[in-house]
């Protein structure tokens, strides 16, 4: 039986595999309703789709997750600093494949993503690249989180009586409370989520990827995965050992 962690290994490889074979036409929208033709296609196309495949891991899911366990530890300046840096991962890598769904060179797009802070990054360079404006509030609350991580970053250590709060940490714990009840990982996930809808409006291939790589996982009957059913996935090729990933022949 596929414990949930190889489910979750696959369905992050899966969909980068099934990409090129759906962009060069081997699988379409039909074979959502076709999982045992799609199987098969797969099965004989692996290595062509293994040629061509691209992936890049997500670290933003690390530090969205660090993040929300050490603003549950009350260790909240530290919580801040990775939640923006997962917030700027992300949007960069909804920019990225929103500009390269455009044809833009992936060499193009990051030298634009690299001049961009930021602020055009919810705001007028998103819109530009997506078709897709920020939401109002989530703009909102990102940017505050924001202002927040740069207080912590670039602190200043003034000096000042405890009694007046005008220190340097004083300023920043203001800033923190100002958020009021935070929950910081629904945060994220809403933020999240929000890029991956504009991901599927400008990229309707990818949104493709993920639903037939969910539907390749789901065995002809309700039993248990078993040996020959993991055969008849796109040889998935991969296993862990020693805590390392590895290409199985």
């Amino acid at each position: 039986m596929i414990s949930k962690f190889e489910r979750r290994f696959i369905l992050e490889i899966l969909p980068s595999i099934i990409l090129p074979l759906i962009r060069s036409g081997h699988l379409t929208a039909e074979h959502l309703l076709e999982p045992a033709v799609a199987r098969k296609i797969v099965a004989r196309r692996t290595r062509f789709a293994i040629k061509r495949m691209q992936w890049c891991v997500a670290p933003e899911i690390g530090f969205s997750q660090s993040a929300d366990k050490l603003w549950k530890q009350n260790d909240k300046t530290e919580a801040i600093v990775l939640l923006a840096v997962a917030l700027e991962q992300c949007v960069n890598s909804c920019l990225r494949l929103a500009l390269e769904a455009k044809g833009n060179s992936s060499a193009h797009v990051t030298e634009l993503i690299r001049t961009q802070n930021i602020d055009p990054k919810l705001t007028w360079f998103f819109e530009l690249s997506s078709g897709v404006r920020f939401p109002k509030q989530l703009r909102k609350r990102t940017k505050q989180i924001f202002d927040i991580r740069n207080s912590i970053v670039h602190f200043k250590c003034v000096f000042a009586h405890p009694d007046t709060e005008e220190d340097s940490y004083s300023k920043v714990m203001k800033e923190i409370k100002s958020l009021g009840r935070f929950r910081l990982y629904s945060f994220y996930l809403g933020f999240q989520g929000f890029c991956w809808d504009v991901i599927c409006r400008c990229d309707p291939e990818i949104k493709l990827a993920v639903e037939l790589s969910s539907v390749l996982l789901v065995p002809k009957q309700p039993a248990k995965l078993d040996a020959s059913h993991r055969q008849r996935l796109p040889r998935l090729l991969l296993e862990v050992q020693n805590g390392k990933m590895k290409i199985v022949k």
